[in-house]
């Protein structure tokens, strides 16, 4: 045991003068009882120096456990320190990655097309949504350039396809593969020579093989070549799952209508773009025929293969849409699977990519007006609300009541003034079609950077009150839409192509 040397001597000192003492009377004196009162003194200097010595240990120790107490705190809060300034790091890491994926959304978004052409009576809506930030879905539809045989080929190349995931490595494979198929027609194809689907797709195989991707990589496409002379698709495919679905929507005379359009499917199937398989020449080509009154749903398993609570959506959902909706326009019938897909998962997102194209050719009296915002046309107007309010004789089922119409007329001329108000040079088409079921209007803009409904509806409350977004219906009953309200206008927006779209059903 250590004993601080100011102590140390201090005990000494009394031990020695108690023994001077001792030895004193022991030698000196010749009475007994002070000698033993001596030697009791000196018991009691003993157990003094051995309690003192304790004391001393004991309160060494103790500062000992208090100094290495504050080092072990001083270490904790150092470790905090340096714990705190990690997860700040991982923090503005986080923050980081998060922005450059969000820019690289945006990115992505803008590589996919923003402006699907419609062609003759066809209307096409599509839909794109990735599972994360980007995903391996792409779908495009474009004129292809026959030079001066264009008025003789009124050809479309309608195309989409899935790279399997859904992460930044799918984004990119699926760059390569649009890029690959518009190099094609940059390298291949000749002005006035009809373009082979089955040809196209295996171009597409031989440049992927070459590249010599991961086998775990699948490819899953569609590649289609309209023809607008005679209304025929001719498409070839490689590894989809689900098939092309046609509904053809009911007669008119049918007791319930809208619950009577009949789906069919068209295959689609064979195998998948993959180095494992290597490149499979000669894949065949299928057609069919767009028939009037009829929409086509082509689309990637996105959206069919997700699970509700015990079930698959299209195995029951998906098609009882089709057959209560699907006379509705593309843009609607679009909407309403939206609305009963968010329904049937509980309004929890996708757990795919979800990508299609729905396109229509509904019947019916149709005509398109062309806008010029820096002119006041009071004649265009004019004739877009004699368009609305006029009932033709062709219509054979009974006429709408016309104040509804009226409404109709009020509510799409006052989305065109608020838009000419915020735009002074800009144009501006509308397409409208009427037939015995619904009035339909499209609104299309070549302005950008602006929003139909934030920057034009939702700044007229007056206007805003009297539209309903169907993919906004939230049923107590997953799967379960409720019927379209005769009269009540419907208002669909295309996020990707800026368009808007007005629907009053009979």
């Amino acid at each position: 045991m250590e004993i601080k040397p100011g102590a140390k001597n201090f005990i000494m000192v009394l031990i020695a003068v108690s023994a001077i003492l001792f030895l004193r009377e022991l030698f000196f004196s010749s009475a007994l009882l002070p000698t033993i009162s001596n030697f009791i003194l000196v018991l009691v200097l003993i157990f003094t120096y051995k309690l003192t010595t304790k004391y001393i240990y004991i309160q060494e120790q103790f500062k000992n456990q208090v100094d290495l107490v504050e080092q072990r705190e001083s270490e904790v809060l150092e470790q905090q320190q340096a714990l705190a300034d990690r997860e700040k790091a991982i923090e503005e890491l986080e923050s980081e990655v998060a922005e450059k994926m969000e820019k690289a959304r945006n990115l992505h978004r803008k590589l996919l097309p923003d402006n699907i052409p419609e062609p003759g009576d066809l209307f096409i809506s599509s839909y794109y949504q990735p599972a994360e930030y980007m995903g391996g879905d792409y779908y495009n539809v474009f004129q292809i350039d026959h030079g001066k045989m264009a008025s003789f080929f009124q050809h479309y190349l309608v195309y989409y396809f899935d790279v399997a995931g859904h992460g930044l490595d799918s984004t990119l494979l699926a760059i390569f593969i649009n890029e690959t198929i518009a190099n094609y027609f940059n390298l291949k194809h000749n002005a006035g020579e009809k373009v082979s689907p089955g040809e196209l797709l295996n171009y597409v195989d031989q440049q992927y093989q070459k590249e010599g991707f991961p086998e775990n990589y699948i490819v899953c496409l569609f590649l289609g070549l309209l023809d607008l002379n005679n209304y025929k698709m001719t498409y070839a495919t490689a590894g989809l799952q689900f098939p092309v679905f046609a509904v053809k929507s009911s007669s008119e005379e049918e007791e319930n209508p809208a619950q009577s359009n009949k789906v069919s499917e068209l295959a689609t199937g064979e195998l998948p773009l993959s180095t494992g398989l290597g490149a499979i020449p000669n894949r065949p080509e299928k057609s069919f025929e767009i028939t009037p009154d009829t929409n086509y749903f082509l689309g990637t398993d996105g959206i069919l293969e997700q699970q509700g609570d015990s079930e698959l959506y299209y195995e029951d959902k998906f098609n009882r849409v089709l057959h209560n909706y699907g006379h509705l326009p593309p843009a609607f019938l679009k909407d309403m699977l939206l609305a009963d897909f968010a329904n049937f998962r509980n309004h929890e997102p996708a757990g795919d990519d979800v990508t299609f194209l729905l396109l229509g050719r509904p019947q019916g009296k149709r005509k398109e007006w062309e806008l010029d915002c820096s002119q006041e046309d009071e004649e265009m107007i004019e004739n877009l609300r004699d368009f609305i309010v006029t009932n033709d004789d062709n219509l054979k089922t009974k006429k709408p009541e016309s104040a509804k119409l009226s409404a109709l007329s009020e509510t799409l001329l006052d989305i065109i003034k608020n838009y000419r108000e915020q735009e002074e040079e800009c144009s501006l088409t509308v397409r409208g079609l009427k037939n015995s079921r619904y009035y339909f209007f499209k609104l299309q803009s070549e302005r950008k950077n602006f929003s139909w409904r934030e920057d034009i509806i939702n700044e007229d409350r007056n206007l805003a009150n009297r539209l309903s977004f169907l993919k906004e219906s939230k049923e107590k009953s997953p799967g379960e839409l409720s019927q379209l309200t005769a009269g009540e206008i419907y208002a669909s927006y295309d996020y990707f192509s800026n368009k808007i779209n007005l629907l009053m059903k009979f």
